[in-house]
Parts: C-alpha cells; structure tokens; sequence
C-alpha cells in the first residue's frame, strides 16, 4: 500500500467522475469484565534481540478471548509474513462505511467539511485505483474503525505491542470492469521517515474481493528478505514474478477476502494486485499503526516537525493513540 506524501499539507484533489457517475458507487476514469494475557513470539514483527513476552489486553466483550488470533495463525504470520483473521465487521457497519466514503468524495470541495490528506488515482487513467489517505480525519465512521478493538488488539498481538499508534489509513477503491494493477512492493520502504520496519498492515474488506476482482498476492517468507523495493521497482513492467530471488524461492499466495473480513500482512511482505475485469467494484480499507518504539528516521522529503531520533509519541496529534495493553482499548 502506498503511503501518503505528507501527513500536515493537504495536496490539490484530482479530477473526479462527474457526479451521477459518482452516485452508483463505481467510480469511472476521466474527470475489566473480559481480560486475557497474550504470549508474542520472537519474530520479524519485534525489534531486534527483543525475547518473547506477555501483553496483557483487556475488552469489556467477555468472548474477546475467543476473538484472538490463535497460536496457530500467529505462528504461521511469522512464518509466511501474511495471515487472514475472521470476520469484523457486520453488513450492516460494511454499508455505513461505503456510505460515508462516497460522502467524502462528494464533499471534497466543501471548505466547511474535514477533508482526508490526498484523493488521487494512484494508477492510470484508463485503468484506475481511486485512493484516499487518513479518511479517519474527514469521517467519524472511519475514526471509529481505527480504534476496533479486535483489530487493533491482533495487531498488537502480531507486533507484541503495548501501544499502538496511527501511522494513517487509506481506501483504495478499484472500479468494475477497469479497476488497475497495483504492482508489487513493500510497504515500510515506502515510509522511509518511520526508522524501524516492525509494522503490520490489516486490510479489510468493503466487497467480496477474490482473484476475478482484483484480490490481493503475497510471497511468502518475503518478509524475512529485507528491504527489496528497488528490486520491486525495477521489475513494475513485469506483474510475473520470477522462480527465485537472491537464492529464495518465490511461493505467491492469492488472498482473497470476504466482505467485512480483516487480513494481516508484515509491512515487508512482497505483495500486489491484478486489474479488476469483473462486474463489481472492489473496495479494501487499509489501517497502518505504529508500535511504540518507532522512530522518525530525518528523511528530509517528509514534514513531521520533531528531531532525527525522536520517538513518534512525540509527533503530534495526526497520529493518536489507539490501543493500550495495559487499559484495553481508548
């Protein structure tokens, strides 16, 4: 998933389909009850030398417990840097989110309404992806969301975290019958201002979304290669991965994903998607948190106003707090 440009200026929205096409949602070219103690395993996910150890997370849902990841998934994270969670959220939260989407692009010219940072197709014109980053700042809906307290509570199991912070979100929306490739990368080198490379991405699912309709493909143990973007970007002509890289071999995994249903991916796992062909849009919303160690590198094309070395606790409001072991969820 890309990531934004700058999270503190707002860049000049694209030009969007006219309005009636906008309408039909399809986008077109042109224009202390419940407690449980967690074991992290040592993993991609964990700074370096750091040994396995309890978070202990609390939800007022006395069936949280049974909402977790199991050992199983956690073990297969670490091993293939991907896993997919289960259902959270209901059709009826699914429609007031594509709802609340479509409002802040029809809003997006309206002075008196929050805007999210950038709109932009991320794509072609003929082939587009329609993108929209930290739509959590123009929508309520969407600010609620990145405080879900099973989501963000599997993150910080994934990542052994005790905090999590917003980094930002983003939809990508990719219409029926011309929805664009997204070709493969990594996330974290696409951040180069986050110093350490410990995140984890969920992706949830507005739609079905399977291989007709441009799911999501992972390489697995990619995670564990390190920092390969320039290797990534040099092969974007090419959507066919080779046999091997660098002496690994290369196992691509087609993750498809029901409506209202979470996927987890390490913020280096390799990964892309096809062109959507199909007869039905394709809508993800991605949530990119931060664990609390994370610090800002001094990139000097990013503009967060804290010094090389400073932790991003101590970045601002744009990125708050949204999940603490130790007092459940804010």
């Amino acid at each position: 998933m890309l990531g934004p440009p700058s999270l503190t200026s707002k860049l000049a929205p694209p030009v969007w389909p006219d309005k009636e096409d906008r309408s039909g949602r399809a986008l077109v070219a042109g224009g202390q009850p419940g407690e449980r103690t967690l074991t992290t395993q040592a993993g991609p996910g964990h700074f370096a030398g750091e040994a396995p150890r309890q978070v202990r997370c609390t939800r007022e849902d006395p069936e949280w417990g049974e909402k977790m990841l199991s050992e199983e998934q956690v073990t297969r994270f670490h091993a293939d840097g991907f896993v997919k969670g289960g259902k959270v959220l209901d059709d009826g939260e699914v429609d007031e989110l594509r709802a609340e989407m479509m409002r802040v692009i029809d809003e997006r010219d309206r002075a008196d309404q929050p805007q999210p940072v950038l709109l932009s197709n991320l794509a072609t014109e003929d082939r587009p992806i329609w993108q929209i980053v930290n739509i959590w700042q123009a929508s309520k809906a969407f600010e609620r969301l990145t405080h879900h307290s099973q989501i963000t509570a599997e993150l910080a199991q994934l990542m052994g975290a005790d905090e999590l912070r917003i980094w930002h979100d983003q939809i990508q929306y990719k219409p029926a019958e011309q929805g664009g490739l997204l070709h493969w990368h990594q996330d974290a080198p696409l951040w180069p201002i986050l110093k350490e490379m410990t995140q984890v991405t969920a992706w949830v699912a507005l739609d079905d979304v399977d291989e007709t309709n441009g799911c999501m493909s992972m390489v697995r143990g990619s995670h564990l290669w390190g920092d390969q973007i320039d290797y990534l970007h040099s092969i974007e002509g090419n959507p066919v991965l080779p046999e091997t890289h660098d002496g690994h071999k290369i196992e691509v995994s087609l993750r498809p994903v029901a409506k209202g249903e979470v996927h987890y991916h390490h913020s280096l796992t390799w990964h892309g998607s096809p062109n959507n062909d199909a007869a039905r849009v394709r809508r993800g919303y991605t949530m990119f948190l931060m664990p609390e160690g994370v610090r800002v590198s001094g990139v000097k094309d990013w503009t967060i106003s804290v010094p090389q070395g400073t932790l991003m606790v101590e970045a601002g409001p744009d990125y708050p707090i949204v999940f603490r072991a130790q007092n459940g969820v804010p």
